[in-house]
């Protein structure tokens, strides 16, 4: 849902440069709907899912540079490389 009022927001800067208070409002809502839509994540599990998300991240950054890299070979790259700085 946010991504998709992110690409409409997109758009209408592309085109006009500025939105009208009409359609900021219409973006606005579809925001507030998409937060109210989406599923919250327990103060528990929030740093465990964040790390993982940005080691995906990364890895993803890392395998675009390197495509035929093992992946077990780059996680563990990049956790000496965070670990012992």
């Amino acid at each position: 849902m946010y991504a998709e009022v992110k690409r409409e927001a997109g758009y209408l800067l592309a085109d006009h440069g500025q939105v009208s208070s009409k359609d900021f409002q219409r973006l606005a809502d579809r925001y507030d709907m998409a937060s109210d839509v989406g599923a919250g994540v327990p103060e528990k599990d929030f740093l465990r899912l964040k790390r993982k998300h940005k080691m995906k991240v990364a890895l993803s950054k890392l395998l675009d540079e390197r495509p035929g890299s093992a992946l077990w070979l780059t996680r563990i790259k990049l956790m000496i490389r965070d670990n012992f700085k």
